[in-house]
């Protein structure tokens, strides 16, 4: 079975404010730059290393693009935000090349329990669906794969609002898609 973990280190989202405990809507974007743990195919890679005595690259860190819409309930430290997201990680070395590429389509409530017009601090959590595409090239031939599973994703941030209509968003969160 394959497992795979991604811990995103940063991630940045420029969206439309809302302000403190009102409600609304709010769209963004973002990026994030992820540590993903691959170590079934990184095994592979030791394997084929020391059975063929080459020096192929290990899975390292990965990238990921997203969108999101979040509606915050009026006179409530509560949000619901829908964020589906892209995601790709590649490696390559010695004749090799191996691609990861994938989506996850994951609803979070957050909850803000501390903020002001500037500064909003978040927890959020939630439950959703990835899917993983991946393919590993080679002199010897070619091997493609493809999984998807429900997952969980929490994490925590802060929104820094610099007009009352404009915020970035810096968040570290944790995703377990078995």
């Amino acid at each position: 079975m394959f497992k795979y973990i991604f811990a995103s280190l940063l991630t940045l989202t420029s969206v439309n404010a809302i302000a403190a405990g009102g409600g609304g809507h709010s769209f963004g974007v973002g990026l994030a730059l992820g540590s993903p743990v691959q170590s079934d195919l990184n095994s592979v890679t030791d394997e084929i290393n020391s059975a063929e005595s080459r020096s192929i690259n290990k899975l390292g860190a990965a990238y990921e693009m997203s969108a999101n819409y979040q509606y915050r309930f009026s006179g409530s430290m509560f949000a619901l935000q829908f964020r589906p997201s892209y995601f790709t990680q590649t490696a390559s070395g010695s004749s090799y090349d191996t691609k990861l590429t994938g989506f996850t389509l994951m609803p979070l409530l957050k909850l803000y329990p501390l903020e002001n017009a500037f500064i909003k601090f978040f927890l959020q959590g939630g439950v959703g669906y990835g899917r993983l595409s991946g393919s590993m090239d080679g002199p010897n031939g070619a091997v493609e794969w493809a999984g998807g599973a429900f997952g969980a994703q929490a994490g925590l941030g802060a929104e820094f609002c610099f007009t009352p209509s404009h915020c970035m968003v810096i968040e570290g969160n944790m995703r377990y898609l078995p």
